[in-house]
């Protein structure tokens, strides 16, 4: 397979995604309910074999390696689906089984040991999947091509296997960055709440694509309007929805902004209100923003820019977050994970171990000074 390299990458960065799966052990009489089970995906290498596991003590914010629970080439965004048995992850390369696409593989997963058990994998119906999620109900997993811009819908069967797509969109057209926006770079796609819409960012074509989805059939039309945009070169990466369901925040890789859009849960529709800078003011250097969420307080909202180590706040975001408090994560570090409601827990990941290097934790329940 030829691996494929996503802009802005670490030519030897490994990549890692943070999921929790609550532990069995939680179960038992007389041990923590803190427990949880911690899935890293990797970009692959010789330091690197695939999808590697820890339990996680959200109480002390301590990581305990378990190791390398499946082996599968760069895992490198991950999903797990709400029952907690099995869990999903891309492939990122660009060429499968002699095609240009990546792949998709699902695992079944033993919460006694955090073990993965390979149950197949499916082409992403495009080069470079970078980005993998489930709609409500667990019944379909969805997938964004970064390389050839396009996003895919797969059933799940009955055994955690996944079924052929029943759904493919191509997008076309390009953004003003001739360098990173040559073509269309699908990057995150998410379905609403209520299982109605789809979202999408695109890197390339700078715009937020919203999809009707039927949960039914698994299956997307585009929606009227079709999209929404950001400024242009902006170039959107990843985005959230406020807990109360009436915005929708985009971080964008190329602008280092988060733009803050209105979000009509009955029409899918999206309106730009605000963009503000995650730089601090003067900043000068290369950066690039990549990842933000919510807390589960739900008055956080937190983003992270690589190169930088500082955001402001934005009076009209901190409105919605009543307040929030924008904190970014160290410079070395590639994902940012909020766990439950109380610790922010930050890793930072090297190139020359598969693990992790870093971990810190601290109280997130009122900003600090």
């Amino acid at each position: 397979m030829k691996i494929t390299r996503r802009r802005f990458a670490f030519s030897i960065a490994l990549f890692f995604l943070l999921l929790l799966v609550p532990s069995t052990s939680q179960a038992r009489k007389g041990t923590s309910k803190s427990s949880y089970l911690m899935y890293v995906g990797t970009y692959t290498g010789p330091e690197s074999k695939g999808i590697y596991a820890y339990r996680f003590d959200s109480a002390t914010g301590q990581a305990t390696p378990i190791g390398l629970v499946a082996e599968t080439v760069n895992p490198s965004f991950l999903a797990i689906d709400p029952t907690r048995r099995f869990l999903y992850a891309v492939n990122e390369v660009s060429d499968y089984q002699g095609k240009r696409t990546g792949g998709v593989s699902s695992f079944a997963i033993d919460r006694k040991s955090g073990k993965l058990t390979f149950l197949n994998e499916v082409p992403s119906h495009g080069a470079g999947p970078c980005h993998v999620s489930l709609d409500q109900t667990g019944k379909y997993v969805l997938v964004a091509n970064y390389d050839s811009g396009s996003v895919a819908v797969f059933p799940v069967l009955k055994d955690g296997k996944l079924g052929e797509a029943s759904a493919v969109d191509q997008h076309t057209g390009h953004g003003p960055n001739p360098e990173h926006q040559e073509g269309p770079h699908a990057h995150q796609i998410d379905v609403s709440r209520d299982n109605r819409f789809a979202l999408n960012t695109d890197l390339g074509l700078d715009q937020v694509l919203v999809y009707r989805f039927d949960a039914a059939k698994g299956t997307l039309a585009a929606n009227d309007p079709p999209f929404a945009e950001v400024a242009p070169g902006a170039g959107p990466r990843h985005f959230v929805f406020h807990p109360s369901n009436k915005f929708v925040y985009v971080i964008a890789e190329l602008g280092s902004t988060v733009t803050e859009f209105s979000y009509d849960a009955a029409t899918g529709g999206l309106k730009r209100l605000t963009a503000v800078s995650t730089l601090p003011e003067g900043f000068k250097g290369q950066n690039d923003t990549r990842k933000s969420r919510w807390t589960r307080r739900e008055n956080f909202f937190m983003a992270r820019t690589a190169g930088t180590t500082a955001l402001p706040p934005s009076p009209s975001i901190r409105r919605r977050a009543h307040p929030s408090w924008w904190k970014t994560s160290p410079p070395a570090a590639r994902h940012r994970a909020t766990l439950k409601s109380h610790p922010a827990a930050t890793t930072s990941w090297r190139p020359t171990k598969p693990a992790i290097t870093s971990w810190s934790s601290r109280s997130i329940s009122k900003p600090a000074t």
